[in-house]
């Protein structure tokens, strides 16, 4: 199964390491993959992590070889091609049955066909992010808390978790969150057409371009609850919506509406965030294109990866994002070590809607105090380093002043050619 195509929806999950009551006795284990279900997966657990993580990829590729219909073996494809006739898998009779109860709930804004094209991928993702966090959860029930993330559908279990909204005019990886809220119990997902253009947004009654908001974050008491309604308010007015959402029990919505105005619904309690005006030229960003390698085999884990910037003394103003599955393993960033210490990085962020192990970095002109930074040349450094795998280190200066301008870093064996894009709106002319 791989992400929806005609419904682009994203999270960010930001670091919980300071969220969790339990942290103070039980250590939070992150564990991340790419390439699941056509997109990423991110597990966080409060202790018993390595059985709770096998027992939740387990569930994933279970449900994956019955739902997929991308792959002409899994059950689904099967049946499709006996003409939707005969016996089919329990899995895909209630998924077929939560399209079903949405479709007639949205008034037809949820459907399981795209013109004569089944496609159950939305609803069918939170389903198996739903049945995966179980199987986590019954494989260690002593586990103090976790969260799954894939894709942006995320379900918690135990716990409390920090979670930021995207700002959807600037959804890199790690751009500041319109807003941030805590998540003890339930599930978030937010839907927008944002990312990749609003003709992806697709209303399934008239096939044409859906118009009801740029994006929509709902929380609700489950996965398949919150993409449904997220995806509902992308595609119904704001009066529907807001029924939708009012009759749903335990729902709440923060819906930025197309102008950028919103509005929310329900107990979503968000935290505003202030963040100061850079100094480089209005509008201009720094945009960082990093795509990993796909890289298989036994033992093989998904590497960790520091990227920062450097005035022209060499010295590190801007932790532009550090990635780590444990502490105990950034040393290994041997230069971004050397020059931060412990200091900085160490926060978790995933989006929805892109290739597997492509990500996109943003960074606004501010140090890391949050403080500007005056225009001018700046040093770009990507390093990582693999368990079990390889060790690799790019750089390069790139002029972030008065004019657009863009640099690529060379390609090794750990990640592709690196686009460095300085301009409006982090694109270079």
């Amino acid at each position: 199964m791989k992400p929806n195509q005609q419904i682009l929806r994203r999270s960010w999950l930001f670091s919980a390491m300071a969220a969790v009551a339990q942290a103070a006795t039980r250590q939070i284990e992150t564990y991340r993959k790419e390439n699941v279900l056509g997109t990423s997966l991110e597990f966080q657990v409060i202790g018993a992590g390595a059985k709770a993580f096998d027992a939740c990829l387990a569930e994933v590729e279970r449900l994956r070889s019955i739902l997929s219909t991308y792959d002409k073996t899994s059950a689904l494809s099967q049946w499709q091609q006996r003409g939707e006739t005969g016996p089919v898998p329990a899995e895909i009779s209630e998924l077929l049955d939560h399209y079903a109860h949405w479709k007639k709930r949205s008034e037809g804004a949820i459907s399981s066909s795209i013109g004569q094209k089944l496609d159950v991928n939305a609803l069918g993702k939170s389903f198996i992010v739903e049945r995966a966090i179980d199987a986590a959860l019954n494989a260690a029930p002593e586990a103090g808390g976790m969260l799954l993330n894939i894709g942006g559908d995320i379900a918690v279990r135990g716990g409390t978790w920090r979670i930021g909204v995207a700002d959807p005019l600037r959804w890199h990886e790690n751009a500041e969150p319109v807003d941030e809220f805590e998540l003890r119990s339930g599930a978030v997902t937010t839907s927008g057409g944002y990312e990749r253009g609003a003709s992806h947004l697709i209303d399934p009654r008239t096939g044409l371009t859906a118009s009801g908001a740029l994006s929509a974050t709902v929380l609700a008491a489950d996965s398949v609850t919150a993409n449904a309604l997220s995806t509902a308010l992308c595609v119904l007015d704001e009066t529907a919506g807001r029924h939708l959402v009012q009759s749903t029990k335990g729902a709440a919505c923060l819906v930025l509406r197309l102008d950028g105005t919103r509005w929310q619904s329900g107990s979503f309690n968000p935290v505003f965030r202030a963040v100061a005006a850079p100094a480089w030229p209005k509008n201009q960003q720094l945009t960082i294109t990093l795509t990993l390698k796909a890289i298989e085999g036994y033992r093989v884990r998904r590497p960790y990866v520091a990227v920062w910037a450097e005035d022209p003394a060499g010295k590190l103003v801007r932790n532009i994002t550090v990635w780590t599955e444990k502490r105990r393993w950034l040393p290994d960033l041997f230069e971004w070590w050397k020059k931060s210490g412990s200091a900085g990085g160490g926060s978790s962020v995933t989006r929805a809607t892109r290739p597997p192990g492509r990500y996109q970095l943003l960074w606004d002109g501010l140090d890391d105090a949050g403080q500007p930074l005056p225009a001018g040349k700046y040093r770009i450094v990507v390093e990582s380093n693999r368990e079990h795998g390889s060790y690799a280190r790019e750089s390069g200066v790139i002029d972030c002043g008065a004019t657009p301008s863009k640099v690529m870093l060379k390609e090794n064996g750990e990640f592709e050619a690196v686009e460095l894009s300085y301009g409006p709106g982090g694109q270079a002319a």
